[in-house]
């Protein structure tokens, strides 16, 4: 929970200023406290009082036209010093401009210049393709990301004035997962993690394929919550794993692929931690036929084969400390300690699959951490839950230097 936190959101005049109401939402949903600043032209989009109820502050207009300011008699100073992070969503050429030459004509601009050295502030762009593309615009977000300043870049689609490119907001979960990242403390700043999820396709022929039931939810949920600590991550998913709005994502199909993408990761850039949430095949086919095989009167034999064991293929190229995932349906803790010992990892994750309302496709689990030195039981809880569990472990596993 952030109840202590603040947030500042600047609105500017754009069309996409009705989307920050999902954005205080969300905010609001983690407990944080948002105060919201509008402009003039703001205004003509969405009304003050839509984010005075959504908050539960009173909003802020302009500097000139209360007789009695809400925060202080110097509410530009007050603003900026009581605020954890400041987000302008959306982001105009104009606003854009003002902060990046220092002018201060009205509330929002004069809080921008007002702002600590050390208050995170985050921009989000959001303009017709040709403004943003403009070079005066290029060189205004320049200038502030030389300043400090975190500029989320905006998405590529149609605009509101019809025409296709880059300019629409960027998605709101994405930019509170990024203010969430600035103001985390950032306790896995410069290290470099791979992550891997879902399950992998082995294929039969053009039509069948042997795979298994994982989503990819808790990869996806370990690999953001230690983005959020700061952490530089790769997530490398089976084929159908639910994606990622925030941490870079690579595509495999099968057990090879996925081996073969690690193992290049590893070679290419290096990392300080891989953590194997996948649900890799143990077997595929001899032989993938190139033709559907047609149905016949009998029955159908399969020829099967092992799959590369991956973490195996790290540990013969590379000291990097590897994080297991095992799902069981009995002796859980019993099996997961063997293969702790046999795959030499730091720590193993053993889910138990005969579970009810939780493991494949669920957003909940119900789970061991089995290390060396303890067994550790997390209740029934959501799978986000359990990756904030697991990166403090990973923060005390680089405290201990393993």
């Amino acid at each position: 929970m952030n109840e202590k936190k603040s947030v500042l959101i600047g609105i500017t005049g754009g069309i996409a200023a009705y989307k920050i109401a999902t954005l205080v939402r969300l905010f609001k949903k983690a407990h944080w406290n948002v105060i919201v600043a509008m402009t003039k032209n703001a205004m003509e989009f969405i009304t003050p009082l839509t984010f005075e109820t959504l908050s539960g502050n009173p909003v802020i207009t302009d500097s000139f036209e209360r007789s009695l300011p809400v925060y202080g008699s110097m509410e530009h100073i007050s603003l900026a010093d009581s605020i954890d992070v400041f987000v302008c969503a959306p982001a105009t050429g104009n606003i854009i401009a003002k902060a990046a030459a220092g002018l201060a004509d009205d509330i929002l601009s004069t809080t921008i210049l007002a702002l600590k050295k050390e208050t995170p502030k985050i921009i989000c762009p959001a303009m017709n393709v040709r403004m943003y593309e403009n070079p005066a615009t290029r060189d205004n977000l320049e200038t502030l990301k030389k300043r400090g300043f975190i500029i989320i870049e905006p998405d590529a689609g149609e605009l509101a004035c019809g025409v296709e490119g880059k300019g629409r907001l960027p998605r709101e979960e994405v930019i509170f997962a990024v203010t969430e990242r600035e103001t985390s403390g950032k306790a896995l700043s410069g290290k470099k993690i791979i992550v891997t999820s879902g399950a992998t396709v082995e294929s039969i022929d053009p039509v069948r394929y042997i795979t298994n039931h994982s989503s990819g939810k808790m990869g996806l949920a370990v690999a953001e919550e230690c983005w959020r600590l700061g952490a530089d991550v790769l997530l490398i998913s089976g084929r159908d794993a639910v994606p990622s709005l925030t941490v870079p994502q690579e595509r495999v199909t099968g057990a090879s692929e996925m081996k073969e993408a690690v193992l290049r990761r590893l070679k290419e850039k290096g990392a300080d931690l891989v953590v194997m949430t996948a649900a890799v095949a143990d077997y595929t086919p001899e032989k993938t036929e190139s033709r559907k095989i047609k149905k016949g009167e009998g029955g159908l034999t399969l020829s099967l084969k092992r799959t590369p064991d991956i973490i195996s293929e790290i540990k013969k190229t590379s000291q990097v400390p590897v994080i297991g995932f095992a799902a069981e349906s009995d002796n859980v803790v019993e099996y997961a300690r063997e293969k702790l010992k046999k795959k030499g990892l730091s720590l193993i994750v053993a889910n138990d699959i005969t579970q009810k309302e939780g493991g494949f496709r669920s957003d909940f689990n119900h789970c061991y951490f089995v290390s060396m030195e303890e067994t550790r039981e997390l209740k029934r809880m959501s799978k986000r839950d359990i990756a904030g569990h697991l990166a403090g472990e990973i923060v005390l596993l680089f405290n201990r230097g393993r």
